[in-house]
């Protein structure tokens, strides 16, 4: 029986666009492709289609599990690893193109990863947090949650955003 290991090394990217973008997706899995978990903000796919060469670059070794875009800046994946020996996986919630939760049972002990992509706007962001923590009381209770992305949260503006 395989070892299990002690740690998962973890990684997020906000990839601005994979779409029709071959170069970009092959730049993508270099940079990945030595993380156990990866999650990927803003792919911008939004149908079967746009995924299916994304998934044969990365399918030889991750598990690949989307959140289609709704509109045009959105879009997540989770990727994880071939080389973790996960016994079950399963997509629990999907807010479309803005977050993505799966559940891992690995050697007996239930994971929840989420993905985020938080709006950028104030506004949107609250009602969008709002639905993630709605998603979350649906779950089945699991204490190892990780949250993962790009939360859009700038702490303080006069150095955390450029001048306009």
């Amino acid at each position: 029986m395989a070892r299990k290991p002690d740690n998962f090394s973890i990684a997020t990217f906000n990839v601005g666009e994979l779409k029709r973008r071959t170069y970009k997706m092959l730049g993508v899995f270099e940079k990945v492709k030595s993380y156990d978990i990866c999650i990927l903000q803003e792919t911008h796919f939004s149908s079967l289609s746009d995924i299916i060469f994304f998934d044969q670059i990365f399918e030889s070794k991750f598990k690949i599990f989307h959140s289609l875009a709704k509109s045009y800046c959105t879009g997540i994946c989770i990727l994880i690893t071939n080389k973790i020996t996960v016994d079950k996986t399963m997509q629990i919630f999907d807010i479309p193109g803005r977050s993505l939760g799966i559940q891992l049972l690995y050697y007996d002990n239930k994971y929840i990863i989420c993905g985020i992509y938080a709006p950028a706007k104030q506004s949107e962001r609250d009602a969008f947090f709002q639905q993630v923590l709605y998603e979350f009381t649906n779950v089945v209770h699991v204490t190892d949650v990780l949250i993962v992305g790009d939360f859009n949260f700038v702490e303080n503006p006069k150095i955390d955003r450029y001048p306009d």
